[in-house]
């Protein structure tokens, strides 16, 4: 974030996701994002780059 982003989003799998916003350094502080199962889950292929997508275009569409 000293580059001067000020977003940093962090997949974790299984355990969600967390969301690091300007000034925040600790993991208890970040915005946490749970996931949730899925049963019958074919292929994951790009399931972590639509998330990410989805992330990003939701932070547009709020800031715009």
């Amino acid at each position: 974030m000293k580059k001067g982003v000020s977003e940093v989003l962090v997949t974790l799998g299984e355990a969600g996701s967390m969301m690091f916003e300007a000034g925040v350094t600790k993991p208890e502080d970040a915005v946490r994002g749970k996931c949730f199962k899925v049963d019958n889950v074919v292929d994951t292929t790009g399931a972590g780059d639509c998330f990410r997508a989805a992330c990003v275009a939701g932070r547009h569409y709020i800031h715009a």
